[in-house]
């Protein structure tokens, strides 16, 4: 029976399933990828300085330019790698969570019914090229060890906790909080409270460790001696920022209608107006998120109470921190991509992996027919999951002006387009950024931008001309379209 595999089998499984998902989807980019990859190139060719005015965030590209150098793959075959790594690090972890939950060995087959079929992580966000992959590896690897550290507490367990959502906050900032708060939340669940308090003392003196390398880093010569990278400016800038945040939370939405009466109750009622559509689009977004099989597997373990208090209390708060946060974002910068819900989704996925451990053990109390009526739309529901990730047909837009490019034979360097993920797969690593953003520029019509002169832009136009070659429909933004550059007559 397969409930009886190794925790290494299921890993096995699920590398050949994201190998063959990052072969599906080979041509697949996000627009953030772009940026990486670029970083990473300037990293490669020892361009530090470059690299860190690009993005001030730097360690998941710079990891992408330590791979490609180490094992010479193109930068973009180096990003999947990372990534497939941190990906399999992150199952490794949340499947080690179940195991020290529930005590049960066959617990784990269910976790991995539910990855397996997990759209958002395996479909959706697997195979871009995004940091969020190595966040997920010490978002988990820090739950785990602290579900160890509240189990047996032992030192050891607390110390690699906290290293782990280190370095997940290598990856991603928000990381950060859960530094701040799970102390605390130790201090409450653990029965020791002389060995809780300390490590309250020594997590927080760690803090503040960090804190004050980070602000030396921040404002050292590291950066270039420009204006706007300036220490003064700088910390100005994080000064205004909490203030301007906080402002950002009361601001009433831009929302325009030529009816008075209903423009008088918008003013009005501004504050309320705001918060209910937000909220309202930040559930239906974590909602569309989820996918009901795996929320109603996880309700299921909520109902019936499927886990230990101390653990489910552990759990819960770091759902409630992990779902704040991005809704943070939305109340302040109305910015929440579905991808910022993954790490309440990871934690919600431990519910619906031991709801779904549940519903296979206590399946045969509803009767013969009835009970195999319900394991075949148990396991149909599964198939179908299983089958949008692992064989999902659809090639985007983008990846059709991709191939159209290279069936046809066209020389890159005369490739203009107007989707920087075009660019970084027909170019890859071997054209310079600003190379990039005149290409941006040409196409959107966009007179400025921080990293082009407006000369350089108008000289460019004034020399050259391009010739549309193909254009491709696309259904939730503009055509994309492929030029030829000529020169003007």
């Amino acid at each position: 029976m397969i409930k009886h595999l190794s925790l290494s089998h299921y890993l096995l499984m699920l590398l050949l399933a994201t190998v063959w998902i990052l072969f599906q989807s080979r041509f697949e980019i996000s627009a953030d990828s772009t940026l990486y990859i670029n970083q990473a190139h300037l990293f490669s060719i020892n361009e530090v300085r470059s690299a860190i005015d690009l993005y001030n965030w730097p360690f998941y590209s710079y990891s992408i330019s330590f791979i490609h150098r180490l094992l010479s793959l193109s930068i973009i075959d180096s990003a999947r790698v990372i990534n497939a790594f941190f990906f399999l690090i992150s199952c490794l972890y949340f499947l080690k969570i179940l195991l020290i939950i529930t005590e049960r060995d066959k617990v784990i087959f269910s976790g991995f019914i539910i990855i397996i079929t997990s759209i958002p992580l395996m479909d959706d966000y697997l195979s871009m090229m995004l940091r969020d992959c190595g966040s997920w590896a010490g978002f988990l690897a820090g739950i785990y060890y602290f579900m160890r550290w509240v189990k047996h507490n032992l030192l050891i367990d607390c110390g690699l906790w906290q290293l782990c959502f280190l370095i997940g906050f290598l990856f991603r900032i928000e990381l950060f909080i859960f530094l701040i708060i799970l102390p605390f939340v130790s201090v409450y669940i653990i029965k020791d409270s002389l060995k809780s308090y300390v490590v309250l003392l020594y997590s927080y003196s760690l803090l503040i460790i960090l804190l004050l390398t980070s602000i030396i880093f921040y404002f050292g010569n590291f950066l270039p001696d420009i204006s706007f990278n300036s220490p003064l400016v700088r910390f100005q800038q994080l000064l205004s920022k909490p203030l301007v945040t906080l402002n950002e939370l009361f601001k009433p939405l831009p929302i325009y209608t030529d009816n008075f009466d209903l423009k008088i109750q918008l003013e009005d009622y501004s504050v309320a107006v705001k918060y209910s559509i937000l909220s309202t689009i930040i559930i239906l977004s974590w909602l569309s998120t989820i996918k009901i099989f795996h929320l109603l597997t996880g309700l299921i373990a909520l109902k019936f109470s499927l886990i230990l208090s101390k653990f489910n209390l552990t759990l819960l708060i770091i759902l409630i921190i992990s779902f704040l946060i991005p809704t943070f974002f939305e109340f302040t910068s109305f910015d929440v991509s579905g991808r910022y819900w993954i790490f309440s989704i990871w934690v919600f996925y431990i519910y619906s992996a031991i709801g779904l451990d549940y519903c296979f053990n206590n399946i045969d109390k509803y009767g013969f027919k009835k009970g195999k009526l319900l394991l075949f739309f148990l396991w149909a529901t599964i198939i179908i999951y299983m089958a949008t990730v692992l064989f999902d047909s659809s090639i985007k837009s983008y990846s059709q002006s991709i191939l159209w490019v290279r069936s046809n034979g066209i020389h890159v360097n005369e490739i203009y387009t107007n989707d920087l993920r075009i660019n970084a797969f027909i170019k890859g690593q071997n054209y310079p950024y600003k190379e990039k953003d005149i290409k941006y520029l040409v196409i959107n019509n966009v007179s400025h931008h921080e990293y082009l002169s407006s000369r350089e832009y108008q000289n460019f136009l004034n020399t050259k001309n391009l010739k549309l070659l193909k254009k491709i429909p696309n259904d939730s933004k503009p055509d994309f379209s492929i030029f030829v550059l000529e020169d003007k007559p």
